[in-house]
Parts: structure tokens; C-alpha cells; sequence
């Protein structure tokens, strides 16, 4: 039975299943209403009812206790709201009991604990690339049998498949169990009054509401989603409407609302602004320059690559016209302290100069001493060699590089240094090495041979990160995984951020440092659920989960501490 609707949905999360009491046809008729601006899907799933209710009936009547199972097939675009249709249809098998046990979705991650998953449940499984077994791959055969277990299962339990591209459709019309799967919904892409209600709906369920001027903003901001390769309609809404709610957090504006009303997201919310309070878009760059060009700070690192990206666009451009075009060496040095970004540069580096010809592949190998040094006359060499080897056609990474440098005449890691000057010669045309350290270190290794600096071209230094940076790097941190700051949190986060700037030492760990504060902040709000599990919300960060991180014992010394003070060990994360 093919069900498609010519309207287009917009489609708001299902309430949550119950796992302590039986579905109720109340909830069923909730959750159905709660589709926005989809009558004819909501006639669908009604329809649905009524055809299942009538196997229900048939079933009792002959008391039948081996019924054939019921599979669907959602289509829709990314993001469309299939997992949500798919949770509505799990409760109306549960409401006629046809499933006993609520919806078990599959993800990527948890795709090889299917086996464990109870013969009670429907099983939703989006059809995802990553899910599709593909030889190239290596989940290749973790997939494979998953697909095989998966249409094993299809002879005793429901299965709900989620299908957003044309691969994935013709994937699911290979499957064995194709032709048994009864019912298919087809969603279409979605209006511009369809998505702004689900925005208004959405923001509702966080007592918020867009007013009037606040919609044109939305609008562009929807559009300039839209115009992006990873859009996905109702979840990019969301993420909209997500960083609207962030700003509102840090500026409300002068009508902050009193008692219960609901607070107004303004056309200014919308707006993502230079300064430290904006929230970082979430969106994925374009290519990876304009990765490098997104990242918090880092001013002059950012100015001096897109210098030598145009330069060998230019090499390249002449070289293509007959013109005279010499080869640019690309060897690197990075010098900064911890968590400032230079293995997040040099990975980027790295597939930037692939997309202009310069490297082969682009991947990043990263190495360390023990990587490189052996432990007798020759061994080294061949260890450096094999690591290059790994490395060519993209960048090797060599971290704390100056541990290569011992101090006397009898360490191999001499040995190590004067193999990769000769294979960065060698292999220049198609291999970049980045060498990174802390900055003085970083001189005198430097200076241990006297080829080595003459190969580097380009020495990056990478500054700490200023209390705002380190701020707009937190706000970052949320938004990409869900998470909001209240106002009074973002004023406490700010004075903390600041003071620990203030106090930093030459070993100040950066975002690594805001990394670590960010998951403590996550286990405060988390204790604080567990304990109200009821009335306590999910994603909202409060002031005491930011004052809680001052009674860390590292995060304490380093506010005690002098600003050149010895003995505090940077946090990791």
C-alpha cells in the first residue's frame, strides 16, 4: 500500500514513550496533531490506524497469535522529520498491540547491537551512506552483516526503513524483504510556511516566540542554509531557531519578558555578529580554507596561509598558460601552546593543498619520537623512511618535534632529522612536513641542523586564545552539540574564562583547557537531572554548573596561581 501526500508536512517530535504504562489512543491522536501543516499525512496515519486496527480485530476474533509482521517505508528529504513519523507509527503498533516494546532506532554507532534488540520492538533503520555496504569501506563487512541479520529479523518484528536518497531507495528495493514492506509515506521537500511554522512551534517548546520583524531575518537565514549541500530542512530549522535562542541568552534586548510569558526572539538574534557573544554557525565550510578561515582567532596564522593558497594558485595558473612557475616548498613550522589549533591547521592544510594539486591525497599522518627513532645504528633511517612513506601525498605532523633534538652527539634522533631533511627534499613536489612545538623549544631545534631551517618556508605562530576566544570556543562547543548557556551562566563563564586567562602560564592549555570545562559543565547539569528528573531541562547550563568548575582542583590552582607560576599541568581533554 503506497501512501503519498501532494501537501507538504512540517513535523514536530512525537511526545515521548512511556515505558511504565501501555500507550493510550489519546497519545496516538497528540501525536498526530502534533504534525504541522500536514493534513493529508495525518489522514494517512489515520487510515493506517484503521487498517491496523482492523488486523487487530481479525486477530482476536480467530485468536490468532502469529501475525506476519508490518514493515514501512518513510521517503523524505533529509531532515524531513522521518524518525519522528516513524515514533508515531511505533505507538499505534503498540496502541493495537502488534509491538509490545517501544521503537528501537539504529544508528552507525549502535548498528552492531542489533542482535540484542528485543523481538518486541520496531526497528526504525535510516538508510544512510554510511549504512550501506560499500567494498571501498571499512565498516564494509560490519554492515553487511548487519543488512543479513537485519532481513532475519523482518520475518518476526516490524521494520521501519527512513529513505532520503535515490541510492538509498534503490539499496531498500534490493532487500529481500522489499516486497513484504505494506505501507509506504512519502514526504515531500517542504514549503516556506511549512518550515517557518515548525520554527514557531519549535521555538514554543522553549517558551520563545519569533516576532514579526524577527521572521525576515529567519528567512534569510533559512535561505542561506538552504543554498548549503548538508541542508536538512526541519533539523536545520532547528539549528537556527537553536543559535536565535543562544544570542537571546547572551543579549536579550530591552523587552525581556516578566513572569511566564514567552520570551521574543528579534530580528537581532538572528543575526550572527563579530563580536565575542555570537554564536558560532554549525554549518559545514564549504572547502577546507574556508574551514581554516572559521576558526576562532588565529588572525595572522589565517592571513599568512591564505598567502601561500594563493600563491600556489597562482603557480599552478602559470604552470597551466606555458608560464615560467617555480615549485613552492610547503614544509611548515608551528609554534604556540597546547590547544591553540595546529593539528586542526595542519589536517586542513593538508586537503586544501590537495584541492589545488599540490598533494596527492591530502591526509595527515601524525608522528612523535618514538615514531621516528629507533634504538641502533640504521634502525632509525628505516623507521623515519617507513613513516614518510605512510605520509606521502599529504602532510606528516611531527608534534614536540625538538624531543628529536637530545642535546649530545650519541642520539639517533640526529639521525631522524637528517633522514627527513633529505626525504623533504626529495619528495617536496608531493609531501608537506609540519614540525610544531612551544615557540622558544622550537628555535633550537631548529638550529641542530643546519639544513633544516632552510627547507621551512613558512613559520606559523599560534598565540593563546584570548578569555573572549576562549568564550566564543565554549558557545561554539554547545551549540554544535545541543547545549544552551543561561544568561546569568554566560556572565559567571565569561569572568571565569577571563580570570584564567589573566593567570595563564606558558604551558596554558588553550581550547583544550575550555574543552574540559565544557564537559564538567555537561556532568553538573547531568547531576542536577538526575536529581530533579522532572522539572530540570536537558540542555540548559546554569550558574552553578559554571561555578562548580572552580572547585576543580586544577582549575583552582590556576586561578591562585602568578602569571608566570610554575607546577600547574595543563588540562586536557
Amino acid at each position: 500500500m503506497i501512501i503519498s501526500n501532494h501537501k507538504t508536512p512540517a513535523v514536530e517530535q512525537p511526545s515521548h514513550v512511556s515505558l511504565d504504562k501501555p500507550v493510550t489512543w489519546e497519545e496516538v491522536q497528540r501525536d498526530i496533531r502534533s504534525l504541522v501543516g500536514a493534513q493529508l499525512v495525518k489522514e494517512q496515519l489515520l487510515e493506517i490506524t484503521r487498517i491496523l486496527g482492523n488486523i487487530k480485530e481479525h486477530q482476536a476474533r480467530h485468536h490468532l497469535t502469529n501475525m506476519p509482521p508490518i514493515h514501512f517505508l518513510i521517503k523524505g528529504p533529509a531532515g524531513g522529520g522521518k524518525r519522528y513519523v516513524a515514533r508515531i507509527l511505533s505507538k499505534i503498533l503498540q496502541y493495537y498491540q502488534l509491538a509490545e516494546k517501544p521503537l528501537h532506532m539504529v544508528t552507525v554507532s549502535n548498528m552492531e547491537s542489533l542482535p540484542e534488540v528485543s523481538a518486541q520492538s520496531p526497528i526504525y533503520v535510516p538508510v544512510v551512506d554510511r549504512l550501506i555496504p560499500k567494498d571501498s569501506r571499512r565498516n564494509y563487512l560490519v554492515t553487511t552483516l548487519f543488512w543479513a541479520h537485519l532481513e532475519r529479523i523482518a520475518d518476526r518484528q516490524s521494520v521501519i526503513l527512513g529513505v532520503d536518497s535515490e541510492r538509498g531507495s534503490e539499496f531498500v528495493e534490493a532487500l529481500t524483504f522489499a516486497p513484504e514492506i505494506q505501507f509506504k509515506i512519502e514526504i515531500p521537500d517542504y514549503r516556506w510556511e511549512d518550515l517557518l511554522a515548525y520554527a514557531r512551534k519549535y521555538a514554543a517548546q522553549y517558551k520563545f516566540k519569533l516576532v514579526k520583524p524577527a521572521v525576515a531575518e529567519f528567512r534569510r537565514a533559512l535561505e542561506e542554509a538552504q543554498s548549503k549541500p548538508d541542508f536538512a530542512n526541519l533539523r536545520s530549522v532547528e539549528k537556527i531557531i537553536d543559535r536565535a535562542m543562544m544570542n537571546y541568552y547572551i543579549k536579550p534586548g530591552q523587552d525581556a519578558p516578566h513572569g511566564k510569558q514567552y520570551a521574543a526572539l528579534q530580528g537581532q538574534h538572528f543575526i550572527v555578529s563579530p563580536h565575542v557573544h555570537a554564536v558560532p554557525v554549525a554549518q559545514k565550510a564549504q572547502n577546507p580554507l574556508a574551514q581554516i578561515n572559521s576558526l576562532v582567532g588565529l588572525k595572522e596564522v589565517k592571513a599568512r596561509l591564505n598567502q601561500l593558497m594563493a600563491l600556489a594558485n597562482l603557480q599552478k595558473r602559470r604552470s597551466e598558460q606555458g608560464l615560467s612557475a617555480e615549485p613552492i616548498s610547503t614544509h611548515m613550522a608551528f609554534s604556540g601552546s597546547p590547544g591553540t589549533g595546529k593539528t586542526t591547521v595542519a589536517r586542513l592544510v593538508g586537503q586544501a593543498l590537495k584541492e589545488l594539486g599540490l598533494l596527492e591525497k591530502g591526509h595527515l599522518v601524525e608522528a612523535a619520537r618514538e615514531d621516528l627513532v629507533g634504538q641502533y645504528v640504521g634502525h632509525t633511517a628505516q623507521k623515519t623512511a617507513d613513516v614518510v612513506e605512510q605520509a606521502l601525498g599529504g602532510v606528516l605532523f611531527i608534534d614536540e618535534c625538538y624531543s628529536l633534538n637530545a642535546g649530545h652527539g650519541m642520539d639517533y634522533g640526529r639521525e631522524a632529522v637528517a633522514t627527513l631533511i633529505k626525504k623533504m627534499e626529495d619528495a617536496r613536489d608531493n609531501l608537506t612536513v609540519i614540525f610544531s612545538g612551544y615557540s622558544q623549544e622550537m628555535e633550537a631545534f631548529l638550529d641542530m641542523n643546519p639544513g633544516l631551517r632552510s627547507r621551512i618556508q613558512f613559520h606559523l605562530t599560534f598565540p593563546d586564545y584570548t578569555g573572549e576566544e576562549l568564550m566564543e570556543i565554549f558557545l561554539k562547543l554547545c551549540h554544535d552539540e545541543g547545549y544552551e548557556l543561561s544568561r546569568e551562566a554566560a556572565l559567571e563563564l565569561e569572568a571565569l574564562l577571563q580570570q584564567l586567562y589573566g593567570k595563564r602560564r606558558d604551558n596554558f592549555a588553550n581550547g583544550r583547557l575550555v574543552r574540559s570545562l565544557f564537559e564538567r559543565a555537561k556532568l553538573s547539569l547531568a547531576t542536577r537531572v538526575w536529581q530533579d528528573p522532572k522539572t530540570a531541562s536537558l540542555s540548559l547550563i546554569l550558574p552553578q554548573d559554571v561555578q562548580a568548575l572552580a572547585t576543580y582542583s586544577d582549575v583552582a590552582g590556576l586561578l591562585r596561581a602568578q602569571r608566570r607560576g610554575i607546577g600547574f599541568h595543563a588540562v586536557s581533554a
